[in-house]
């Protein structure tokens, strides 16, 4: 049907297209805030994972390297502790997500052993409640099989609570990304019907005003 539109019936179908329009709108709202938490929880698992890495290189730092191994771990963990705490605080993105609040809980952890705490004192690291700090101890020493193995165990665990929370979020936007699919086809059929009846609507309007004012031009002649 060839309707020519005036610009407010253009104006009125787009607006009763975007009404048939919404779900496709909720769904995508849904994806896109699903993909941020999914992209915070995937920095927060690649910084637990850089953090393993920077104490298995403290482990084997000897007495020249330990001093700059001894930093990086540091500033990893206290870096990870601060971005676990802003990201979990009230009324952010992972606020809500259990598993990301627990992994900042249970960071800490393997300071509640006293041999752990006197393991990271002896290659010069002390605990605080903001984080680590470096000691001025001269006579560092290698880290202990047991201190490497309890920090080792801890963050391995974090990461795989992540991991896991990351794949779950992922399964979730692969369903969000088939229902996107078949809403679309739905969406597209309403259109169609919808942009069909407005035109037959809108042209028999047309004819209805055409017919009105020829018949009261004749009345006036």
């Amino acid at each position: 049907m060839n309707v020519l539109l005036s610009p407010t019936g253009q104006s009125q179908l787009s607006q009763l297209k975007a009404a048939n329009n919404l779900p496709l709108t909720r769904l995508d709202a849904k994806s896109q805030a699903l993909s941020t938490k999914k992209g915070l929880v995937d920095g927060a698992d690649k910084a637990v994972e850089a953090l393993k890495t920077s104490l298995t290189a403290l482990k084997s730092a000897n007495a020249t390297l330990s001093p700059a191994a001894t930093a990086d771990f540091i500033q990893k963990f206290n870096s990870l502790q601060a971005a676990l705490k802003s990201q979990t605080a009230k009324g952010t993105v992972l606020s809500s997500v259990s598993v990301v609040r627990q992994v900042r809980s249970e960071l800490r952890s393997p300071f509640q052993s006293q041999n752990v705490l006197d393991g990271l004192k002896a290659v010069g690291i002390a605990t605080t409640q903001d984080g680590l700090v470096a000691t001025s101890n001269p006579t560092a020493v290698p880290m202990d099989e047991a201190t490497y193995t309890s920090m080792l165990d801890n963050l391995t665990k974090l990461s795989t609570k992540l991991s896991h929370e990351s794949d779950g979020e992922a399964a979730q936007l692969a369903t969000i990304t088939k229902q996107r699919a078949r809403t679309q086809i739905f969406v597209d059929r309403t259109n169609v019907r919808t942009e069909t009846n407005f035109l037959k609507m809108y042209n028999v309007m047309q004819n209805l005003t055409s017919s009105t004012g020829t018949a009261l031009i004749n009345s006036l002649g």
